[in-house]
């Protein structure tokens, strides 16, 4: 109940600062400011709504609640229904006209830039989130050559093998030049074919009020894509992987068990490259299993198309149709997942990029171990190092890692 009603004094807070941001020349840009009040419309509307489901998920909880009375019970319900409904549901209203207006004068720019000083603004928001600087010059020039490279390794691994004894096909095999069809394209010749059985189609139903509004992980997004279909199965493991803890599936080295790791969840850009490196690193496709190698080329491709999408939004001055566009082709992503995804690019400046100055780190510190150590090199412990001690920025993970590996040189 504290949480409840923390919670509406938060929402007039932010109602505050945009407020104050407007007044000092910060403005949200149009698209940004249509989709927030979209969405806030379709949290408060009268029909029944995700905000229902708060009493009815307090009164779930309090059933089995053994030193509470019935009629104490009721009276909590109650204060919930009346917290909702006199003072929550009236800051998300208010909150959503203060927006209606900031929309009718905002700007059609989607980056920071046109923002007061918005590239200095832009390397703040990357130094608060690896706790080091970083030159703004080339980094869209390295995110975008980075998923040039790695799209075009994502297209070679989409050939169709051919059997020495098989015969011509008899209609050549068009292949695709979008991503997206590509995968769909090489999908439906390489796996296997569906068994005969009729099955009832599930009926057509409209999507919950909560599905709509509730956050989910990009990777979340990525696997509901059509192009990502095929590849459910062999994506599932991963996800998983993902978005569970304990992150690490590193076998142990010798006898014992690992020690109970700490995330880096304060530093959330250095926690989802700590993620991505640890999926990435934990999985070796075999030649043999194509859709394997496709779903795991392609999430490495997906965050490297956000992080230039990233700076294209926020240093280049691209329009959020650009940065769709640029997504979806780049990615394999469909349009209208991609168009959310600019979107929240556009309200994130400087995280997607912080992923990937992150993600470059841990991949340098490891080959550089590697190269030290030779065949004394722990992935296991690389591991330790890098989570054990906590949350902190990265030039002290840096500070961390080649004092692991100088002790174990000397030892």
């Amino acid at each position: 109940m504290a949480r409840l009603q923390s919670l509406s004094a938060a929402v007039q807070d932010t109602r505050r600062r945009l407020i104050a941001d407007r007044a000092a020349g910060l403005e949200m840009p149009r698209a940004l400011a249509e989709e927030t009040r979209r969405r806030l419309d379709l949290l408060t509307s009268d029909a029944p709504s995700a905000l229902d489901l708060l009493t009815a998920t307090f009164a779930a909880l309090t059933l089995d609640v053994t030193d509470l009375e019935p009629d104490q019970r009721e009276q909590l319900i109650s204060v919930v229904q009346n917290e909702i409904h006199d003072r929550l549901r009236p800051a998300l209203q208010d909150l959503s006209a203060t927006i209606a207006e900031i929309e009718a004068d905002a700007s059609d720019q989607a980056g920071i830039w046109a923002q007061p000083k918005g590239q200095d603004l832009f390397v703040g928001i990357l130094k608060a989130s690896i706790g080091e600087q970083l030159n703004s010059e080339r980094l869209h020039v390295r995110h975008v050559e980075d998923v040039a490279a790695q799209s075009q390794a994502l297209r070679n691994l989409l050939v169709l093998p051919v059997a020495e004894d098989a015969a011509a096909p008899t209609q050549p095999l068009t292949r695709p030049q979008r991503l997206e069809n590509l995968l769909a394209w090489f999908e439906s010749l390489v796996a296997e074919p569906a068994p005969d059985v009729t099955v009832e189609a599930a009926p057509v139903r409209e999507p919950d009020i909560v599905e709509q509004l509730a956050s989910r992980t990009v990777w979340a997004l990525v696997q509901e894509a059509p192009s990502f279909q095929a590849q459910i199965d062999a994506a599932s493991s991963y996800q998983t992987l993902w978005v569970t803890q304990p992150y690490l599936t590193w076998r142990t080295e010798g006898d014992g068990e690992l020690p109970a790791y700490r995330t880096l969840t304060e530093y959330s850009a250095i926690d989802e490259a700590w993620r991505l490196y640890v999926w990435h690193n934990s999985f070796d496709p075999a030649s043999s299993a194509p859709l394997d190698q496709a779903a795991y080329a392609s999430i490495r491709l997906i965050q490297s198309t956000l992080a230039a999408a990233d700076t294209g939004i926020h240093l280049d001055r691209w329009t959020v149709s650009e940065a769709t566009s640029y997504i979806a082709e780049q990615s394999g992503l469909n349009e209208p997942l991609s168009r959310q995804l600019a979107l929240r690019i556009m309200a994130r400046p400087g995280y997607h990029t912080a992923v990937a100055a992150a993600y470059y780190r841990f991949e340098t510190l490891a080959e550089r171990a590697q190269a030290v150590l030779g065949e004394r090199y722990s992935e296991t412990d690389f591991q330790r190092t890098l989570i054990q001690p906590g949350p902190r920025p990265l030039p002290f993970i840096e500070t961390d890692v080649e004092a692991w590996y100088g002790a174990r040189l000397a030892n």
